[in-house]
């Protein structure tokens, strides 16, 4: 493609400002819904009923709300924190609430169906050892009799070395997830964020990689000061640390905050033009590099679990990422966590009333909605798009009993400017982005989920 159709694409796609987070995908939300209000008898007998009829693994997802000091690019559910004793009543408070739910979990044959657990926050490193090692073996115990296949942390590199870390292995942690963002200092100085390189290295050391068969590394694109050169740098860095995982993040925002003009005053961002450099420098560094590319925004080493599961086309995408095999449901715990079970998806309160609740013996309440069978049609769609680029339509039709074109026909509609531009065809029996649309795929899965409204 010639650069001035390249520039026309962004012009009439990519949005000058970071995306709105609603449009990136990690679990799908259509954009009209009645909200749902479920108090904790209700949350037990729908998981309950749940976990009996469904046999598909489980994900349980354990949220730590606190971090040292909050990163200005964060959009994610956490509070800076210094003080020690609200650390401590968070973990005690996170072990009450897995004990009201151990009785609803366990009869319903989930212990031998939670073959992930995920650990993430804030920050997961703010807990102290012993704080840990409870909730570790808490977690454990729930999905006994033979523990995860996989238990995975979320780890600051600014808060660990090699003996937390392997402490860590010894409470059977099994995967890391490193949160790095970028290489570049000035890049970092403008986020808030303050953080040595060798820090980062030390995690990826000989030692540490003999104890964990899994180091994802998280990136964040778009950020102040970022330039394509420097992003260059930043891949050169990864290049050698040679993570086995890599997920690299746009900056997005969060509709009604203020964190663009923030980050905006800490340097420039990214444009347009500069995020798609980035993004296509991004795929042609990494899998030249030897990685595969597993969904629009991950990629993995060859020995990994996700490129395995892209060669046998198991991967699937939940709220918590990429997936290896079968779709895994989630039970999230802890304040303002998400669980998604099929067309259930529910949020925990957030800090205030989740600790006021479990300080008075209960489970707090939830909130969310219930999809449709129309919205489970098009997060399928979606879901589809951004692990493969394409959607298989015989399939697609099994699974929901529709006909693909009656059932999208407004989707389809909505595409017309993107098959116009060579961005996407329907052709036969799959929905495919081609190479030329894979750079605007967040795009093409928003005309989905608008056309839904």
């Amino acid at each position: 493609m010639d650069s001035r159709a390249l520039q026309r694409l962004i012009a009439r796609y990519v949005a000058t400002d970071p995306p709105d987070s609603r449009r990136m995908f990690y679990t799908y939300e259509p954009l009209r819904y009645v909200r749902l209000d479920v108090a904790p008898p209700s949350f037990r007998k729908t998981l309950a009923g749940f976990l009996r009829r469904s046999q598909v693994p489980l994900a349980l997802y354990v949220h730590v709300p606190y971090c040292p000091r909050r990163c200005l690019y964060c959009t994610c559910n956490a509070t800076a924190c210094s003080d020690r004793a609200r650390v401590r009543e968070v973990a005690r408070l996170l072990l009450r609430e897995l004990d009201l739910l151990a009785p609803t979990l366990a009869p319903a044959g989930a212990a031998g169906r939670i073959d992930t657990i995920h650990l993430g926050g804030g920050s997961p490193t703010i807990l102290a050892d012993g704080e840990f090692d409870r909730l570790a073996e808490r977690l454990r115990a729930l999905a006994a009799p033979h523990g995860p296949r996989e238990f995975a942390v979320e780890v600051d590199p600014r808060a660990v070395d090699t003996s937390r870390l392997r402490r860590y292995h010894e409470r059977g942690v099994n995967r890391l997830s490193v949160g790095v963002q970028d290489f570049e200092p000035r890049v970092l100085a403008a986020v808030g964020r303050t953080q040595a390189r060798a820090a980062v290295e030390a995690v990826f050391s000989p030692e540490v990689r003999s104890l964990y068969p899994s180091i994802g590394m998280d990136l964040i694109c778009g950020l102040p000061r970022q330039t394509v050169r420097t992003w260059a740098r930043t891949l050169e860095h990864v290049l050698r640390l040679r993570p086995d995982r890599v997920a690299v993040n746009p900056l997005n925002v969060v509709p009604g905050q203020a964190a663009a003009t923030i980050l905006r005053r800490r340097g420039p961002l990214p444009g347009p033009a500069a995020r798609v450099a980035m993004e296509r420098l991004t795929v042609d560094t990494l899998v030249g590099g030897g990685y595969v590319r597993t969904g629009f925004d991950h990629f993995a080493l060859p020995h990994d679990d996700l490129a395995r599961a892209v060669r046998t086309r198991t991967l699937h995408r939940n709220l918590l990422g990429y997936t290896p095999g079968v779709w895994h449901d989630v039970v999230g715990v802890g304040p303002g966590a998400n669980t998604e079970l099929g067309p259930f998806r529910v949020k925990n309160e957030p800090l205030g009333p989740w600790s006021a609740a479990l300080r008075g013996g209960r489970l707090p309440d939830h909130h969310g909605l219930l999809l449709s069978r129309d919205d489970l049609l098009r997060a399928d769609v979606i879901h589809e798009l951004l692990a493969w680029y394409r959607v298989d339509v015989p399939g697609l039709e099994r699974r929901h009993g529709v006909r693909f074109r009656e059932a999208l026909a407004a989707e389809l509609r909505a595409l017309a400017g993107f098959a116009a531009d060579g961005l996407v065809r329907l052709r036969g029996e799959e929905l495919v982005v081609t190479a030329r649309g894979r750079p605007f795929v967040l795009p093409i899965c928003w005309a989905f989920a608008r056309a839904s409204g």
